[in-house]
């Protein structure tokens, strides 16, 4: 290993050390109210040994302790701290397999529990990505389905890494750069095109998208995609609580859903793509939910921001140079678009990869056939902006 790439790799380690031990004041890992601390790290080894049934009395007695806390006395961030344990727990009580479509065929009493937490919170009783990769890991206080590490191996040392540890470290970096884009998306479908802050707004969630791009090549990097597919996509399943299946990762897309409407998805005819909104709009964070429905309602009857760009450019004369206040509007969404790109190929590929280890060809988002028409329909637009792109550079 060179200089720049020992660099590279101590920059990294550190940058995933940042990620796994960041923690917000609301996920204080003191906060066990269920009492499960112990059973965190016990459950991977008694997967691994088909003790399923000792999960599944640790988790019955989770579930019967829920019931004798006041839950009037506890702030929000502790109820929160009920969604993320009460939800893996649960999860981990499902496997090896369902026996049913609900997750009380696992646990009695698991649908009346995540209801109650659900109806606490405001939060869909399976809506805690935020907060399994916010979570500080400790050994005393592990919040992991897995245990298996990996060796990331320096000039000078030697490192062993958790793989669940990598991915919600490149899960944390995505979303964050997600958090800091939607309040901009909230505020853009109210910005006309040609509106001089319209392009600034877009380069601004560009770097903000960027995030997703870095995560996504974070987890790419250390190959674990054969662990995921065998080991932690099992517990990513879709289950049913009180006849309602709820996927595990709609809030982290919720972000990317928001994008790929406004600058691509409003022109669409497709109702499947249209059910896909409406199943994702409700795993948006509690605050700003009905924020997030306004601002995709606000799109109907209106083209998206990329053909209403194109319109306006085909208006334009062929043998005339592209007008100066549209100049920077064709750049700042063609680069943009291609953000987007750059994160759903390898986020697909990653997909299908891990479907290859899956015999059922299950993932956990419960709407597969949706990434490879995400990524088609963003190839699409940005070929129908490239004739104008190729203009401005020969300018």
């Amino acid at each position: 290993m060179n200089t720049r790439e020992s660099l590279l790799y101590n920059q990294e380690v550190e940058k995933i050390d940042d990620i796994i031990t960041y923690t917000s004041q609301k996920l204080r890992e003191e906060w066990d109210p269920l009492q499960v601390n112990q059973l965190f790290i016990d459950a991977p080894s008694l997967h691994r040994r088909g003790a399923i049934a000792d999960i599944r009395h640790g988790v019955q007695a989770a579930i019967e302790r829920y019931w004798h806390i006041d839950h009037a006395s506890l702030a929000y961030q502790q109820l929160i701290a009920l969604s993320r344990d009460g939800v893996m727990l649960v999860t981990s009580a499902t496997l090896p397999d369902l026996s049913g479509p609900s997750v009380d065929d696992a646990v009695p009493g698991s649908s009346a529990m995540l209801q109650h937490i659900a109806d606490l919170t405001g939060l869909p009783p399976r809506n805690v990505d935020d907060y399994y990769t916010d979570c500080r890991l400790s050994e005393l206080s592990s919040r992991r389905f897995t245990d298996n590490v990996i060796q990331i191996s320096g000039d000078q040392e030697s490192r062993t890494i958790f793989s669940e540890d990598v991915f919600r470290a490149g899960v944390r970096e995505g979303k964050m750069g997600q958090d800091a884009a939607i309040s901009k998306l909230l505020q853009i479908p109210a910005v006309d095109t040609t509106a001089p802050d319209f392009p600034n707004l877009v380069k601004e969630m560009q770097r903000d998208f960027y995030h997703m791009v870095i995560g996504i090549t974070t987890i790419s990097r250390y190959k674990i995609t054969d662990w995921f597919a065998k080991e932690l996509l099992p517990y990513l399943k879709p289950y049913g609580v009180n006849g309602v299946e709820y996927v595990h990762s709609g809030e982290q897309m919720v972000g990317m859903l928001m994008a790929h409407h406004f600058f691509i998805g409003a022109d669409s005819q497709d109702e499947e793509y249209y059910q896909y909104v409406a199943k994702n709009v409700p795993y948006a964070p509690r605050e700003i939910c009905a924020q997030v429905s306004q601002a995709i309602d606000s799109m109907n009857g209106r083209k998206s921001f990329t053909s209403e760009l194109i319109d306006m450019l085909s208006d334009n004369p062929s043998h005339e140079p592209i007008p100066e206040n549209l100049k920077e509007v064709t750049l700042a969404i063609f680069n943009f678009l291609s953000t987007l790109a750059t994160f759903r190929n390898p986020h697909y590929g990653q997909i299908i990869r891990s479907l290859g280890h899956r015999p059922d060809g299950q993932g956990s988002g419960g709407d597969i056939d949706m990434p490879p028409y995400l990524l088609r329909k963003t190839n699409e637009q940005l070929d129908r902006l490239k004739p104008y792109i190729k203009s401005l550079r020969r300018a």
